[in-house]
């Protein structure tokens, strides 16, 4: 337990060992049922429980339940038979209200099962449902006229004013006169023109070499940042360290699973070897021989920007 807490954070965690529920705490102390509940996981108090003998078979168990009375659901059945055999306001024979059979039972209900209730539950949400939309079919606000063709029909939604996504095209062509702007290709530098006021190059591939050129450069400025920099670091240098075995799923990486497009570029596969960050470079992690160990491409793609202690699931499952 932390030693660092507050009067009212020692009060809830004596209350709950004295055997209080959650919301009686939360309302003697007055806050939230669920701030209760945080105190009571972050100074990691055990879960109350007792010793209960059952009445039905007089076993002795542990519950952390604070109403068990019995060790089983067949045992509480049976004790409930046994106290309301001849109580007749309890059991009784009742009439459902949605099929209209006839069942007994120890207290009053409406349904004779989970099925009549679930149905009953469908019809009251369709006619719900229904009402909605005979409410929004009366509004005389969603009765409007197209301002292309000036034909009559209902709108869905208050702000609409085209009744067909045709309608909207066509009003577009005829009267937005589309500006055109002068750029430079911030990857070639060849001069264009289109009608998007920011753009970074002339075409996707331009697009996509500027796109990884400044995260490539940002993430430079944040080794920087971090502090010292070994920049002899090569994925042959650390696979030659690291015997080439992957930390992560503990199995060998293929420095031979690569391959090349069309056009001529290197593409690394699933089980390629990278350069993994032990302490993420987000999170302030150095490019340095101490923090960085042989990881497969997939599983350090997995890891992401996640520490050790804390990778994802597909990554326990390939252990």
């Amino acid at each position: 337990m932390n030693n660092n807490i507050t009067e009212r954070e020692r009060k809830v965690i004596q209350l709950y060992k004295e055997g209080y529920l959650q919301s009686e705490i939360a309302k003697e102390v007055r806050m939230c049922r669920k701030t209760v509940s945080k105190i009571l996981k972050d100074n990691d108090v055990p879960k109350y429980t007792k010793t209960i003998k059952c009445n039905w078979c007089d076993k002795e168990v542990t519950t952390e339940y604070r109403h068990q009375e019995s060790c089983s659901m067949k045992c509480r059945t049976a004790y409930n038979k046994q106290r309301y055999k001849n109580n007749e306001t309890y059991h009784v024979e009742q009439i459902c209200i949605e099929c209209k059979g006839s069942f007994f039972g120890y207290n009053k209900r409406m349904y004779c099962s989970g099925k009549c209730q679930s149905a009953e539950m469908k019809r009251k949400a369709t006619r719900r449902s229904l009402a909605k939309r005979l409410t929004k079919a009366l509004d005389t606000n969603r009765h409007k006229t197209c301002t292309h063709c000036d034909s009559y029909f209902y709108a869905h939604t208050i702000s609409k004013t085209f009744c067909s996504e045709e309608c909207y095209r066509t009003y577009l062509t005829d009267t937005k006169v589309r500006v055109s702007y002068n750029h430079k290709c911030r990857e070639c530098g060849k001069h264009y023109t289109n009608n998007y006021k920011r753009s970074a190059g002339c075409s996707d591939k331009c697009k996509g070499r500027y796109s990884n050129r400044r995260d490539e450069t940002n993430r430079r400025n944040k080794l920087r940042e971090n502090g010292k920099i070994d920049w002899d670091i090569s994925v042959e240098r650390l696979s030659k360290r690291d015997k080439g075995l992957c930390y992560l799923c503990k199995s060998k990486t293929n420095l031979n699973d690569y391959t090349y497009d069309s056009n001529g570029y290197f593409i690394a596969g699933d089980y390629y070897p990278s350069v993994d960050h032990v302490l993420p470079v987000s999170k302030g992690g150095t490019h340095t021989w101490d923090n960085i160990k042989l990881a497969h491409r997939i599983c350090n793609s997995l890891k992401s920007d996640n520490s050790i202690s804390n990778k994802h699931k597909q990554l326990e499952l390939m252990i």
